[in-house]
């Protein structure tokens, strides 16, 4: 038996060393099995501490429940004239919109197993929730009233696709969280329209030129969605011009000739909605955009350098496009033809004024008897 040399002197053979490294690779084995039993005992425990805890509601796990929204309306109800309220009111309102899109996903998630086609049909989420509302689990939709909510088409739509769906009924566990989900978005909804009343009895002060422009209906929305004044200064007339736009929805055979894929909020203007045609109208939106756009670089301007502020800008911007409406609506004037004098109409003439060369005479110098 061959034996070898270690570094400290000794000798060993080939067959003790090979074992040497098995007893190695045997005690790493064991403490990996205990770092894993370790392991598994922590997740047990987390696991039993999370099994123990209440669970959260659906309105105090969204941003219902956040204590900065449950101050500042305790603040407008306090001072409802604050001005400082106003930015803090459009950043609520944006964190707002982004809860109820996850609140409507969550809505659409959860009552799917039932109508998975309705999601499709109803865009808009006040719409789809008082839908679900409705039918809650019945199978035959027929047998349920949409008139006060949806579009004859609408029904007509939602009652073909009720027919051929591959739904199933919901069970009473599903059906109670379709139920709390819905109650969420009207919360949702009814904080919205709070937050939005507030700025919109303070917009003539905060931004003169916009409310004067587009109303304070719509230049809440506006301010709202976007979140403030400065961001709104800073967007291009292109992209307000769709700023709000639903997304285009399955029309299901019906004609896409009334469809608006580049209508937004500004759509619902005063301006454009008096523009008479449908052409018109996508001109005027155009217009209103443009002037939006300057109307709330005056307004930022105005704000960020103290100084006073007054609709001025607005009132001129709003003259012109209703000047530009009046055009548009003004009939082309038919032409008109205007006729050559008669040779024959003329007994005679300033021979001053003939051409000799052409034998021709100037019929602005007829002197007719």
């Amino acid at each position: 038996t061959k034996r070898f040399a270690m570094a400290d002197g000794t000798t060993t053979t080939l067959a003790d060393t090979l074992l040497d490294d098995l007893d190695d690779l045997s005690d790493g084995d064991e403490e990996e099995n205990e770092e894993e039993q370790q392991g598994a005992v922590v997740a047990e425990e987390i696991e039993e501490g999370i099994s123990g805890e209440t669970p959260k509601s659906r309105h105090e796990s969204s941003f219902l429940s956040n204590p900065d929204l449950k101050r500042h309306l305790a603040n407008i109800e306090a001072s409802p004239s604050n001005n400082d309220l106003i930015v803090p009111s459009n950043l609520l309102l944006s964190k707002l919109r982004d809860s109820l899109h996850e609140a409507h996903l969550e809505l659409q998630r959860l009552y799917e197993p039932k109508f998975p086609e309705l999601s499709d049909l109803l865009g808009n989420v006040l719409q789809y929730t008082r839908a679900i509302e409705l039918l809650q689990n019945e199978m035959d939709v027929t047998k349920v009233d949409f008139s006060s909510i949806l579009t004859p088409n609408q029904i007509i739509t939602i009652s073909v696709a009720g027919s051929t769906t591959l739904g199933r009924p919901l069970s009473d566990e599903e059906l109670s969280q379709v139920r709390e989900q819905c109650q969420l978005v009207h919360s949702i909804r009814s904080t919205q329209e709070t937050l939005q009343k507030f700025v919109e009895s303070r917009m003539n002060d905060w931004a003169p030129n916009i409310s004067t422009l587009l109303g304070s209906p719509i230049a809440a929305q506006v301010l709202g969605l976007v979140g403030g004044l400065a961001e709104v200064s800073r967007i291009p007339a292109c992209n307000l011009q769709v700023l709000g736009q639903e997304k285009t929805r399955d029309l299901a055979g019906k004609s896409g000739v009334a469809a608006r894929p580049h209508a937004g909020i500004l759509y619902a203007c005063d301006l454009v909605q008096q523009a008479g045609s449908l052409q018109n109208k996508k001109k005027a939106l155009k217009v209103v955009a443009a002037k939006l756009a300057l109307a709330a670089r005056v307004d930022f301007v105005n704000w960020d350098t103290g100084r006073p502020r007054n609709n001025a800008s607005g009132v001129k911007f709003r003259q012109e496009i209703v000047k530009k409406l009046q055009q548009w609506e003004t009939p082309d004037r038919a032409p008109v033809l205007k006729a050559l004098p008669n040779k024959q109409s003329a007994s005679r003439c300033d021979t001053s004024h003939c051409d000799p060369l052409f034998n021709m005479c100037s019929y602005d110098n007829f002197v007719l008897t």
